[in-house]
């Protein structure tokens, strides 16, 4: 294929619809945002779609449920692709079928030239099937989800290595996710890692820190300690029992933002603290989240689990030069140096948690030397329009090559 100016890269993107909001959805949105003056056109084709769907700008949204004159692939093609596919209710059998047979037909009607996937679970196996019916590329994007994989989860293991290795590439958001990858059978030669890059024009230092404060009531002088991202109890018990050990220190609030499936759990855990220095925001507009950042003095990522990659809650937080403070797991360690641009405790660990908040809060000297560094680190290695353009780039590279059409049958 000559892609010159006339030929528009048209990629179909398989991931996430929110609400909730989540690192993926950043991520589209983010390369969405600076795709826009090139010489691409997107269809976003989500698999699950919630009630009042938002998806991101800058993509065409199809409802697949919605789609009339859906085209049947013969199960000739599927039959072995539906082997891979590791849930056993009939339902969701039919559910993968009845997705893929409306996904062929957006294919062949916009002349979809390239399909990126995010996950390493049904919806990239989808995307692998296609690749294989239409003989276009097919970009995985791996997360921490190639660590759950166990002796346990036969079928699901079974398919994660099947869509890593059939990929024609696979990327990955931190150098801990592709190695998931990696140990699964991705091929080290056709795989790379592409941060989830974070919008420097808007996560900037400068802005007001007193216009959120006293948006949600909380005075100008006080110190803030915020966590954001998905209520799930592995991100959020450690820095809710640290909480409680700090509940002594005057002139502190905690913030903690963020909706999923674990929010009531995290109301009713905030409720039994008695502190009324804790505000359980909920989601955080896209508007406010610069402002959010302004008014935060320390930022807190506490996952316990190998699934997570590397929070936008913690690149975002470094843009603004706020320090943050990252459990020592999964992606979340490359993206800070220890006592040069953050702090890392022992994950699961409350009491290295309160030492290293202690450290911060004690010294607003630290805190400023460490900001500053954090932001410089933000501005070099994860800019988002130059994340998007590399994403691009792999898009054209895969697009010349002629290997891909050989997996069409």
């Amino acid at each position: 294929m000559n892609l010159n100016n006339s030929v528009k890269i048209q990629v179909g993107i398989m991931g996430p619809c929110p609400p909730p909001h989540g690192g993926v959805t950043r991520l589209l949105m983010n390369n969405l945002g600076y795709w826009k003056s090139e010489d691409i056109e997107a269809f976003f084709i989500p698999k699950r779609i919630p009630n009042v769907p938002e998806p991101p700008e800058g993509a065409v949204f199809i409802d697949h449920r919605k789609v009339a004159g859906k085209l049947s692939i013969p199960l000739s093609k599927i039959g072995r692709f539906i082997k891979f596919f590791p849930l056993v209710k009939g339902k969701n059998y039919l559910d993968f079928y009845k997705y893929n047979c409306v996904l062929a037909k957006l294919i062949r009607d916009f002349n979809i030239n390239i399909l990126y996937a995010h996950h390493t679970h049904a919806i990239g196996l989808s995307a692998i099937l296609q690749s294989h019916i239409h003989g276009i590329p097919s970009v995985i994007t791996s997360y921490g989800e190639t660590w759950l994989v166990s002796k346990v989860d036969k079928r699901f293991n079974r398919m994660t290595k099947y869509v890593l290795k059939e990929a024609s590439w696979v990327v990955s958001t931190s150098d801990h996710c592709r190695n998931g990858a990696l140990r699964l059978g991705a091929d080290s030669a056709r795989s790379s890692v592409v941060y989830a890059g974070i919008d420097l024009e808007k996560f900037r230092p400068g802005l007001d820190p007193n216009l959120y404060r006293e948006k949600i009531g909380i005075p100008t002088e006080s110190i803030i300690i915020s966590n954001l991202g998905l209520s799930l109890r592995q991100k959020i018990d450690t820095f809710l029992e640290a909480i409680h050990l700090l509940r002594d220190y005057k002139n502190i609030f905690f913030l903690i933002g963020g909706v999923g499936d674990d929010f009531d759990y995290l109301q009713n855990k905030v409720k039994e603290t008695n502190m009324n220095n804790v505000k359980v925001l909920g989601f955080v507009p896209e508007s406010d989240l610069p402002f959010f950042y302004a008014a935060t003095d320390i930022l807190v990522a506490s996952p316990k689990t190998l699934t997570e990659c590397m929070g936008q809650s913690i690149k975002e937080a470094m843009a603004c030069a706020r320090p943050p403070i990252v459990a020592n797991i999964g992606g979340g360690p490359e993206a800070i140096s220890h006592m040069e641009t953050g702090l890392l405790f022992e994950p699961g660990n409350t009491k290295d948690l309160v030492k290293a908040l202690k450290s911060l809060i004690e010294d607003p000297l630290l805190r400023k030397r460490l900001g500053g560094k954090a932001l410089l680190t933000a501005r070099e290695r994860f800019d988002a329009e130059k994340c998007a353009k590399r994403i691009l780039g792999l898009f054209k590279q895969l697009l010349t090559e002629k290997s891909y059409a050989k997996k069409g049958n």
